[in-house]
């Protein structure tokens, strides 16, 4: 198989309606602002945060870039695909058979410029790209085309990413063995939004292009999950301050959910943590720390893409209560 490098996609083979409102949506991202520091005071209960923030309400931040250059993980469900067999070319003898599969690749390189892949992808652990398993094709019950077959990926698939990209490009392969040989012919693509979150989470059918000529050859559904890191955590408060430590309590993150968080404590001029903790639950007790003294305490959510964003907050335990302030 010849090795192919890249082609510009024209007109009607990707300029859908959800495709134009994707680049929209892209023209409008604008960078975040930038966010304040925190401070918790110890004599102010749950209550009276949960006051502050409801009166007070953070400015949800812009649409940016940067929260697209963190570590995701993509979802992937792949079930039913419908070919076009009016289109099919495949010239297949009486000794041969066909199986299709589809891969999945991330990319960012701006439409409607699309690189192909230089050889036909394979399963392999720590891929940049994910592929299905290969099925054969079966008549079809439905409609959908004059004439059709079906095949049924119905698989999940995941990947870790250290960026969002903008799209997935979905590339639909054929390949035909026989007793003495194989081969594998690039059927047709369908650039997919990555960052639309109206489109994650939910069934959608796809269409397919031909390579050759830009026709409708298939239709493909699938449901696409993009997992990202946690964001903050939410109302920070103390509770049990003492003079050589308190608990800090907080609510889960917004967005992703959170499976396990790591707490650490400093000096608020020192560098080095003094302690670390990992705890799945939404507190974390500190103790062993000096009298009246500022700590700066750093709470991070974690999941399935990775470690969210840092919430760095400043705490301070209470003094020693001498026998002349009891007098007082």
């Amino acid at each position: 198989m010849a090795k192919l490098d890249s082609i510009a996609l024209t007109g009607r083979a990707w300029a859908t309606q959800e495709a134009a409102q994707w680049l929209e949506y892209r023209r409008r991202l604008q960078p975040d602002p930038v966010g304040a520091s925190k401070r918790l005071d110890v004599n102010k209960p749950k209550d009276a945060v949960e006051a502050d923030e409801w009166n007070n309400p953070t400015p949800a931040p812009a649409p940016s870039l940067q929260r697209f250059r963190r570590p995701h993980l993509l979802h992937l469900e792949v079930g039913e695909l419908m070919l076009n067999s009016t289109l099919l070319d495949l010239n297949l003898s009486w000794y041969e058979t066909a199986r299709y599969f589809a891969s999945f690749h991330p990319s960012s390189v701006k439409l409607p410029t699309v690189h192909l892949p230089r050889e036909p992808p394979r399963p392999q652990p720590n891929a940049n790209y994910m592929v299905s398993t290969s099925q054969p094709s079966k008549p079809s019950q439905t409609q959908t085309y004059d004439e059709e077959e079906c095949i049924q990926f119905n698989e999940q698939m995941d990947m870790h990413s250290e960026r969002l990209d903008s799209h997935f490009l979905l590339f639909l392969w054929c390949c035909k063995t026989s007793m003495l040989s194989e081969s594998t012919v690039l059927l047709g693509y369908r650039p997919l939004p990555l960052r639309d979150l109206e489109l994650h989470s939910r069934w959608a059918t796809w269409d397919i292009a031909d390579m050759a000529s830009g026709q409708e050859l298939a239709q493909l559904s699938l449901r696409m999950d993009v997992i990202a890191p946690p964001s903050e955590i939410q109302l920070p408060h103390l509770s049990d301050v003492s003079e050589t430590g308190f608990t800090l309590n907080w609510s889960e993150p917004l967005g992703a959910a959170s499976t396990a968080y790591a707490v650490s404590v400093r000096l608020a001029d020192g560098a080095a943590a003094l302690s670390r903790q990992l705890t799945t639950g939404h507190s974390a007790s500190l103790s062993g720390l000096q009298p009246g003294t500022t700590y700066v305490v750093d709470v991070r959510a974690m999941n399935q893409a990775g470690w969210g964003d840092s919430c760095k907050l400043e705490a301070s335990t209470a003094f020693v209560q001498t026998e002349t302030t009891m007098r007082l």
